[in-house]
């Protein structure tokens, strides 16, 4: 109903989630089918669409079903991709870096979670529920331990402010736009688990980035 029943569709590789990923080709258009049969699609779409009231870039919603989203193709010029072969790491890292701020001049919207000490703490979880447990060395005490020694922390250094953190920001989620401008230029991907939280938490998983090193070997601060 939408349009792109006669697309060519090329399956893109998946996430640490039940969501599934198509590109469709249409004459020179693309668009992309986000399948998420066990998530809320609505939330996406709701945030999407907040983020662009700010003038930030997450995909326009083309349209919308149970389980389904089409969407706006920001193509595959991931910033962790870019960092590789362009000597421009340093711009790329102060792009993402830009849409952060831009967004952190706006309140948070009411509906979020919000991302207490108690909350964060317990997102340790699947270091020990499933790469521990999976590796043969299940360790129930140690994470009692590890949240009740976070909570503190976090209550001190990590209490919620009212704006928005997208949670999963790192350069495999945050694409180069080049023909937009400011903030615009970085294409915002995976933001529907969303909080309302510390405006250092997003900051925090794009410089310290499991996956790589911004800037690694060069003496630089990246932002």
């Amino acid at each position: 109903t939408a349009g792109w029943s006669d697309a060519q569709q090329v399956p893109l590789a998946g996430d640490a989630s039940t969501r599934r990923y198509t590109r469709l080709k249409l004459g020179e258009k693309t668009a992309m089918l986000m399948e998420d049969p066990d998530g809320d699609v609505g939330r996406f779409a709701q945030l999407a669409r907040h983020l662009l009231s700010l003038g930030l870039s997450a995909p326009q919603i083309f349209a919308e079903a149970p389980g389904l989203l089409l969407l706006e193709d920001f193509g595959d010029d991931l910033v962790s991709k870019l960092a590789k072969t362009s000597d421009a790491e340093k711009q790329l890292y102060i792009t993402a870096t830009d849409a952060l701020i831009e967004l952190h001049k706006h309140p948070a919207l009411e509906t979020l979670p919000v991302a207490t000490a108690d909350a964060l703490a317990q997102m340790t979880d699947l270091s020990f529920t499933c790469y521990a447990a999976n590796a043969g060395h299940p360790n129930p005490s140690a994470q009692t331990a590890t949240v009740a020694a976070l909570k503190p922390l976090l209550d001190h250094f990590g209490a919620p402010e009212n704006i928005m953190i997208l949670r999963d920001y790192h350069a495999e989620n945050v694409l180069f736009l080049p023909e937009r401008k400011g903030a615009a230029q970085a294409g915002l991907l995976d933001f529907q688990d969303a909080m309302i939280g510390h405006r250092a938490y997003d900051l925090a998983s794009l410089i310290h980035d499991a996956r790589r090193t911004p800037l690694e070997g060069t003496g630089e601060a990246c932002v």
